[in-house]
């Protein structure tokens, strides 16, 4: 599976902030409260679904691009970087909601559910918590691989479990309530790990995302994601997002696209979320060698997106 965009958050925040381990912004953090269920947002706010949303280094330029207003759009904040309101106001100055994504590099479930990191935490939740409107956030994407320190392999289960429940529980005690929480998965396949094990519980999550890419023309929705969809509901009844996906120029985008609408449709999900990223332009230099794809949307296949986020092709209210 894809390596994160830890380069958008560096186009936007200073590489020397980035680099920053959140164990040494806080050496001495407060201890943890009990590991109780926090209480869930009141009157949660729901994304305007089902959504279209995007991953972009620029969303202003996509939006000019694009002639089109894309219902999210993705942050991913590397652990301990410095909080930017201005940068997620932007976002909803643009018509987008904002779906921060939190990852703990430079860190351990451990010290965060040790409170290590409580003082970090707290600042973006404030800052979060202060935007109004709807805002979306999650931490430690895509546990079930192996592709992260915070992942299969790496992590045990309860380990990823109780670092999840207590980030969660650090944004409600700061201000942060209305926080809506997605916890991201990647796409099942004979190299990724069960879910249940891995899901936090209830009262914690609001929308449940999967994430997964077409590279080849044959790929269709159901054969990517029906299976995961299936395992996710067997375990909760949130509602499920795409929170990543794209197709490569090869494999058909706006073919990829009209899947896209077409599954979110017949599996009444509340949308899907672009990767409009160039890898083979050194946009993404963690991308692994071997396994970097021009994600990028342009000509039909952008013309195919702007259709489907403006429309009401996909309109069945998603599933709970």
């Amino acid at each position: 599976m894809l390596t994160r965009l830890i380069a958008l958050a560096a186009a936007i925040i200073s590489a020397a902030a980035v680099a920053v381990a959140c164990t040494a912004l806080h050496p001495a953090a407060r201890p943890p409260a009990a590991a109780t269920v926090p209480p869930p947002a009141a009157a949660p706010a729901a994304l305007p679904g089902p959504a279209a949303g995007i991953v972009t280094d620029d969303l202003a330029r996509f939006d000019a691009a694009c002639s089109c207003r894309p219902a999210v759009a993705v942050a991913y904040v590397r652990w301990g970087t410095p909080p930017d309101p201005a940068w997620l106001r932007a976002m909803q100055a643009a018509g987008s909601v904002p779906l921060v994504e939190l990852e703990p590099y430079g860190t351990t479930a451990a010290a965060i559910t040790a409170g290590r990191s409580d003082g970090w935490l707290s600042r973006w939740a404030r800052a979060v918590g202060g935007l109004g409107g709807l805002v979306l956030a999650s931490f430690a994407p895509e546990p079930n691989t192996r592709s992260y320190p915070w992942g299969y392999g790496h992590a045990a289960p309860a380990a990823y479990t109780a670092a999840l429940r207590h980030v969660v529980s650090v944004f409600r005690r700061a201000g942060a309530a209305r926080v809506q929480w997605a916890w991201i998965v990647n796409a099942a396949s004979r190299d990724t790990a069960p879910l249940s094990p891995l899901w936090p519980g209830a009262g914690y999550m609001s929308y449940a995302g999967i994430d997964g890419y077409a590279t080849r023309g044959s790929a269709t929705f159901a054969g990517l994601f029906g299976t995961t969809i299936s395992q996710v509901r067997s375990i909760t009844r949130v509602p499920v997002l795409i929170t990543e996906t794209a197709a490569d120029p090869a494999a058909g985008q706006a073919r990829w696209i009209a899947q896209l609408a077409a599954g979110v449709r017949a599996y009444r999900l509340a949308g899907f979320v672009w990767f409009d990223i160039d890898q083979t332009g050194g946009h993404d230099p963690g991308a692994p060698r071997g396994n970097r794809h021009d994600w990028a949307l342009t000509g039909a296949a952008l013309a195919a997106y702007a259709r489907t986020a403006g429309s009401r092709m996909m309109m069945n209210p998603p599933h709970r």
